[in-house]
């Protein structure tokens, strides 16, 4: 019996290291500021303006997740095989990139005629991709150091928008201006003090073309994995006017929140499962998470509606039903989230793609038959059957995969909250 018990304190202890508790407090930090900007962005854009914002942020995104070609989701797997200055060949690869990307754009402003709006739109993609590759980077390597950068990237962001609301006309332009301030903040903050080594000879034929084997299959996951977040933006946009978009991304953001819970552990775990397979953690993780969620689901159910209105104004309440919706929906895809780390850093690439090329095609037949005749709800209702069978799917191949009884993973048990309960008084002590 004791032994077992020390077994669960070894098991619970992992999420009071410095590395959880760094990523919890800031990931908390990040949702707190993440939503008082979103309130004074949301209200100084309005409906059709949020709408036309969420459309090209979507392509932004898109766009990046097509131009990195799964090259930073190599990093953990490559690692693993002990290659020296493995972070320097990488970040070498990065600003090469960049600077082609950057170069290929403005090339593009040059030779075409493209609105004020679009043209930093196209500024913003290659920006963006060299600070998700970064920080992808530094979450493997330094995760301290990468969550100071994203707390002090969005702290300056939310002092951006409150700058916007007071002192700009609602419009377009200056909402995608401090959107590139924040990415370029981030990037600064992840950079200083850090002493790049540029050497593009040191990325030899052999190593390329072992980050594009790995790569290929995490850009083709990573793909699909934006596509079934974001394709429903894509499909509604000629069905509906600007307005209802605007309704729908509101609520499409306020459920994404939600995915703090996860990530807190999903990057916490990453930097851990890159050098061991962490399935007693992995299942804690998914417990509390879940756990958090049905919390959160039930004050959405209740109070949903009063806090879009109190946070929004009254001219987003349409954007309630879409919430909930999504919201369910986001609940099954926590097991995606954290599961897909494990499967990926095995080697089970193969297992993660196909799972989201089902929910994926899903999504999208889904959406094209609903839409037309649910609208914005259509959409929401979409999305939760996809998003649920993604995840789904992945927790019974885990349970199978590693003899983990599914009870274990739904439920927080006792031993949960007391273990965490005397953990926490350790760490006060």
């Amino acid at each position: 019996m004791p032994e077992k018990i020390n077994s669960i304190k070894n098991k619970i202890r992992f999420f009071y290291t410095s590395d959880f508790l760094s990523t919890g407090s800031s990931k908390f930090f990040i949702l707190l500021v993440s939503l008082i900007s979103s309130i004074f962005l949301t209200r100084f854009m309005g409906p059709q303006i949020k709408g036309e914002y969420a459309y090209l942020i979507n392509v932004v995104s898109l766009a990046t997740v097509i131009l990195n070609f799964g090259i930073y989701q190599s990093y953990p797997t490559l690692k693993n095989q002990g290659i020296k200055n493995l972070q320097d060949k990488y970040i070498s690869l990065f600003i090469f990139q960049f600077i082609i990307l950057i170069s290929v754009f403005i090339s593009i402003l040059l030779l075409f005629n493209i609105s004020q709006v679009y043209s930093w739109g196209l500024i913003l993609i290659p920006i963006m991709l060299l600070t998700n590759q970064m920080s992808f980077l530094f979450i493997v390597d330094d995760i301290k150091r990468r969550n100071i950068a994203i707390v002090l990237g969005s702290f300056s962001y939310l002092l951006a928008t409150i700058i916007l609301y007071y002192f700009f006309q609602s419009s377009l332009y200056p909402v995608i201006l401090i959107l590139i301030f924040k990415e370029l903040i981030t990037l600064l903050i992840l950079l200083i003090n850090y002493k790049i080594k540029i050497n593009i000879h040191s990325l030899n034929k052999k190593l390329i073309k072992k980050i594009f084997s790995f790569g290929l299959f995490a850009a083709a996951s990573q793909l699909l994995l934006v596509l079934n977040y974001k394709i429903d933006i894509f499909i509604l946009k000629p069905f509906v006017p600007l307005t209802e978009l605007g309704y729908y991304s509101l609520g499409a953001g306020m459920a994404a929140l939600a995915w703090i819970i996860p990530d807190i552990f999903k990057e916490t775990l990453l930097s851990r499962i890159s050098k061991k397979n962490y399935i007693a953690e992995t299942t804690i993780s998914l417990r509390l998470s879940l756990t958090i969620s049905y919390i959160i689901l039930l004050v959405i159910l209740f109070f949903g509606k009063d806090l879009i209105v109190l946070l929004y104004g009254d001219s987003f309440t349409p954007a309630y039903k879409v919430t909930v919706y999504l919201f369910v929906g986001i609940i099954g895809m926590i097991f995606y989230k954290i599961i897909g780390n494990v499967f990926l850093v095995r080697g089970d690439k193969k297992m993660v793609l196909y799972t989201l090329l089902v929910g994926s095609v899903m999504n999208i037949l889904l959406n094209y038959i609903l839409i037309p005749r649910f609208g914005i709800i259509g959409a929401a209702v979409a999305s939760l059957i996809s998003y649920s069978t993604c995840g789904f799917y992945l927790l019974f191949s885990y349970c199978k995969l590693f003899t983990v009884k599914l009870q274990d993973v739904l439920l927080v048990n006792f031993n949960d909250v007391n273990l965490v309960k005397k953990e926490i008084r350790k760490t006060r002590q």
